[in-house]
């Protein structure tokens, strides 16, 4: 006879507890969904137990169960998790669970090995609408993002996205990650196919830096590039790498194909979830011998694009009240 746990993540998934709280479940490929509410969220079949389904919450280092899910998303304790999804099992009979875990179950499929990656139709015309919210919105150089847009790692889809392209080292794009360009709306997501190991990059592809800027997105990648060109630093003498959310599999790849970098910096985010994913940097390069310097370089507010948009904010404000003292966030390397 199965316990009240096994009960429970044998019976509830954790698709259906998310729509049961109000949540909106997208399925994104097969036997893969995510939410529209936390995209950061991946919702997977487990391969382990047919009928079950597990979770990764990038954003927050979180994985598991439905238990865990509970877990995470309400932030409750364990023992809370259990008493709620344990009255959410005994609100329907036992022929209704023994019909889901049956449709489940024939449902189930290995997961197939990742096919190409689908890029978002590029627009036709020009990139305003891209440039305009980089420069505008983000305040990120204009020169950084002409930049980008000629080494096509960056483009603006018939949507109106801005969509960052990740490549490898036989220059095939494998990385593709994009984001809404409206400013009442956030929207973001990942092409189909695109592999997370590769993750978006600036002068790593073809070039043989010594000092890497690690970060989440591109955007902050972006914008830390930016505050050393306000500086008067050359953006140039620097690489940057964005993971696309937390996981360390990004710099591991990259690591191995460059030898000579003698000093990366991470520069996640300053949260839980950015704590978390500099520990796991370093630990992947401490098992892979790195020797050289490892620099915690954490933004003053959340991220480098919050730290840029105050660094500009400022200088507005130094050029209206020229007597005014000069207070600004500074990028120290």
């Amino acid at each position: 006879m199965p316990n009240i746990t096994q009960s429970i993540k044998d019976n509830i998934s954790i698709t259906e507890y998310a729509e049961r709280l109000g949540y909106h479940v997208r399925q994104v490929s097969a036997g893969r969904w995510t939410l529209d509410e936390h995209d950061s969220i991946n919702i997977n079949l487990d391969p382990k137990y047919p009928g079950r389904q597990r979770f990764l919450w990038n954003s927050q280092g979180a994985k598991g169960s439905v238990i865990d899910f509970a877990m995470a998303l309400k932030g409750v304790t364990q023992a809370g998790a259990i008493a709620e999804l344990r009255q959410m099992l005994g609100s329907r009979p036992g022929e209704y669970w023994k019909e889901v875990r049956e449709k489940r179950q024939a449902d189930y499929q290995p997961r197939a090995a990742p096919g190409k990656m689908e890029l978002p139709e590029r627009a036709k015309g020009n990139q305003a609408r891209v440039f305009a919210y980089l420069n505008k919105t983000r305040g990120i150089s204009s020169a950084i993002i002409s930049q980008q847009l000629r080494s096509k790692t960056l483009y603006q889809d018939e949507r109106g996205n801005a969509v960052f392209v990740g490549y490898d080292y036989d220059r095939e794009a494998k990385y593709c990650t994009y984001r809404g360009t409206l400013s009442d709306v956030s929207f973001r997501g990942e092409a189909r196919g695109s592999q997370k190991a590769i993750g978006f990059s600036m002068g790593l592809v073809g070039e043989e830096p010594t000092r890497l800027m690690v970060f989440e997105a591109p955007i902050d990648a972006m914008s830390a590039a930016t505050m050393l060109e306000l500086c008067g630093r050359n953006y140039k003498d620097y690489a940057y790498l964005a993971l696309g959310g937390t996981a360390t599999n990004a710099l591991e790849y990259h690591l191995q194909h460059h030898p000579q970098l003698q000093v990366i910096f991470l520069c996640q985010d300053s949260d839980t979830a950015g704590l978390l994913s500099r520990q796991r940097c370093r630990e992947m390069l401490a098992q892979h011998g790195f020797s050289g310097r490892v620099i915690d370089k954490l933004p003053t507010g959340k991220d480098f694009n919050e730290d840029l948009l105050a660094m500009r904010k400022a200088r507005q404000q130094e050029i209206e009240q020229p007597q005014g003292l000069r207070h600004e966030p500074q990028i120290q390397i």
